[in-house]
């Protein structure tokens, strides 16, 4: 079992397990600990509530019936059932998940900031999405632009 499954266990257990107790567990470092939490509370589908405190999301019950609302559910069930992965373009496209850790979560696990965070997000998916020139010279722009604002 590797680390990530092994988090989803300790999730399901306890979606408020803190990253210490991860570190402890797994013995892996707080950062990831940290990406690897957010990662796999965003895959259960444990949601954060206004009191810092984390909760798994309502499944749909069989008996329930069909609204606009319980019909958004289906894609999740349909996938922990037959334990495949749906598309999701807008939230998830492949090109996210490259190596196995979403960008955003490294980003956000290293506080790197919006200059720094665009230039490592365009230089993950620089091979994954056709014009690799193209999102490298944005990736430089984004440091250049940090660059400037440290020499300032």
């Amino acid at each position: 079992m590797n680390k990530s499954a092994k988090v989803r266990m300790l999730l399901r257990r306890n979606p408020n397990i803190k990253a210490a107790a991860v570190v402890e567990t797994l013995d892996c470092t707080m950062q990831q600990a940290h990406v690897m939490l957010n990662t796999q509370r965003k895959q259960l589908g444990i949601i954060r509530l206004k009191d810092g405190t984390y909760k798994a999301k309502e499944r749909m019950q069989s008996s329930e019936p069909a609204s606009a609302g319980s019909l958004n559910k289906v894609p999740s069930i349909i996938e922990e059932h037959f334990h495949i992965t749906i598309e999701d373009p807008v939230n998830q496209p492949a090109h996210y998940k490259v190596g196995g850790i979403e960008t955003i979560d490294f980003i956000e696990g290293k506080n790197l900031g919006y200059n720094l965070g665009n230039a490592v997000k365009y230089i993950s998916r620089a091979d994954h999405k056709g014009n690799r020139l193209q999102d490298l010279q944005k990736a430089q722009w984004y440091l250049s632009r940090e660059i400037a604002k440290s020499q300032a």
